[in-house]
């Protein structure tokens, strides 16, 4: 089964392993609600469909998402087709929030992290941790909120954990750290956060491979992730393949 026939069927999982989302099915949408009005109203829907079609779906969507008081963001894939639909957002409201490439590794491809011997692997079990990936967070992108703690914590805690966190560390210091979310056969791969003053000492490969040898251990099919600028070209070198482009679209309904 191809790379895109996998991330599809898993997507629908996507809210399956999570304490703090319930999901709903409705026609052709299923919906992934988090419980936290404070956090992103998402679904998965079959967008393959013709604009005429996608049109009142959106709509219907939208107003739920006002009912909640929920941002609603809406991912658009390269795959399956999906034509009109930008247009459709944007006829709805949505605005282009950020995009992105995916990337995936099929296990048990290897991939290596030569030169971070010196760099430490700190696995994040307790508050203790959470707080210290909140503090580099917030080091590192001016951003470090209380609502994804709190849910990291949730997740990492409960009876077999989907989430695993880790931290990178140097001379005792958290210098990169990101986490791993199991859906169905992938490994999701999140944060990927590194100091600015250690960058290009091998800190985010160093953080890839531990993500990775855990996937190996727990038998996943692959590694996914929606690479941004600065780690696409490293993961292009840890011989990820780039599966396309990843347009998020949002539409702001939070009072």
């Amino acid at each position: 089964m191809s790379f895109q026939s996998v991330f599809l069927e898993s997507y629908d999982l996507v809210s399956d392993s999570q304490p703090d989302a319930y999901k709903e099915y409705q026609g052709p949408v299923v919906r992934h609600i988090w419980k936290n009005r404070r956090d992103a109203f998402c679904y998965s829907v079959t967008l393959n469909k013709e604009c005429v079609y996608s049109l009142p779906v959106i709509k219907q969507e939208v107003e739920i998402a006002k009912k909640l008081q929920r941002d609603f963001e809406w991912k658009i894939f390269e795959f399956p087709p999906a034509p009109d639909l930008v247009e459709c957002l944007e006829q709805t409201g949505f605005r282009l929030k950020r995009s992105s490439r995916l990337l995936y590794l099929q296990l048990p491809n290897r991939i290596d992290d030569s030169g971070t011997e010196d760099m430490r692997v700190v696995e994040v079990r307790d508050q203790e941790g959470i707080e210290k990936l909140n503090d580099l967070a917030n080091k590192v992108w001016g951003l470090g909120t209380s609502t994804l703690s709190e849910r990291l914590l949730r997740e990492i805690t409960q009876l077999n954990p989907q989430t695993f966190i880790y931290l990178i560390e140097f001379e005792g210091v958290p210098i990169s750290g990101g986490w791993l979310r199991v859906t169905g056969s992938l490994g999701y791969l999140y944060g990927g956060m590194t100091l600015l003053e250690h960058r290009g000492r091998g800190a985010y490969r160093r953080l890839v491979k531990a993500r990775y040898e855990l996937a190996l251990s727990l038998g996943l099919d692959y590694l996914v992730t929606e690479a941004g600028e600065s780690s696409w070209p490293i993961l292009k070198r840890l011989h990820f393949q780039d599966a396309g482009s990843v347009q998020v679209y949002v539409h702001e309904n939070k009072t």
